[in-house]
């Protein structure tokens, strides 16, 4: 009685376990996780990732500044 009481609440960890191992199938596979994973010093990468970003975000902020001071000049 023990086992049938515990089947109801397997059951639903065991769809989860499932859709999880699926999750992280899909995660390997892609390129973006390869690329972190096979990095030896992630610190280092996600530091310049994060250096990269903001780099790109000034550059838009930037040239959105431009375009509004061009549209209220005339």
């Amino acid at each position: 009685t023990t086992l049938a009481h515990l089947r109801p609440i397997l059951r639903p960890l065991r769809t989860h376990i499932v859709a999880r191992l699926y999750e992280i199938t899909q995660l390997e596979t892609e390129t973006a996780w390869r690329l972190a994973s096979s990095v030896a010093d992630k610190e280092a990468y996600f530091s310049e990732q994060e250096r990269a970003l903001t780099e790109i975000r000034n550059t838009l902020e930037a040239q959105v500044q431009q375009v509004e001071q061009e549209l209220l000049s005339g």
